[in-house]
């Protein structure tokens, strides 16, 4: 998977959650965090961070249990 600029385009699925790269975190690092997309990628415990967000990309598929 790679990911992919907001500027480029945005998630295609609604109500999923992604993986999100805030490029300027509350320290001034950058942080990876997971998103909502609804009409856009929304960060419910940090909304102060969401005009951080530079890139998304899917989560990765969930482990196989047996």
């Amino acid at each position: 998977m790679e990911w992919t600029s907001v500027k480029d385009r945005m998630p295609s699925k609604k109500g999923r959650a992604y993986l999100v790269y805030i490029g300027e975190y509350s320290d001034n690092s950058d942080a990876c965090e997971i998103a909502w997309f609804q009409d856009e990628l929304e960060l419910n415990q940090y909304p102060e961070l969401e005009q951080g967000i530079t890139h998304w990309m899917p989560l990765p598929e969930p482990p196989k249990t047996k």
